[in-house]
């Protein structure tokens, strides 16, 4: 995949965020449709959250998922540095200024 095309790596992230967030009751039902179930990792995700980041830096969407990540996995520095990047940003809509809020609240569980 080109480097270039962050909405891919955005999407192919969220997929694997999405998988790796499923529960364990979620992937018993998914094994009941698939063969082989799904699998993904939340550090496998980060990295084309990352990929993605480093063409298009101040995408709110993407920032959002990347703090969440580091949130998830108890890494508090990453956590700020992603979150207080986010809050700097000026939203174009309802959805951004969501995300800035939850990033807002990210950070004083941090």
């Amino acid at each position: 995949m080109d480097s270039k095309e962050f909405s891919l790596l955005h999407m192919r992230g969220r997929y694997s965020y999405s998988v790796a967030s499923l529960s364990w009751i979620e992937r018993k039902a998914a094994a009941v449709f698939y063969a082989t179930p799904p699998t993904a990792t939340m550090e496998e995700a980060l990295e084309d959250f990352l990929a993605a980041y480093e063409v298009k830096p101040d995408w709110i969407e993407n920032l959002i998922y990347i703090a969440r990540i580091y949130f998830a996995m108890g890494d508090k520095e990453n956590t700020k540095k992603f979150c207080n990047h986010l809050i700097t940003l000026t939203p174009t809509d309802e959805d951004e200024r969501e995300r800035i809020q939850e990033a807002k609240k990210m950070l004083a569980k941090c």
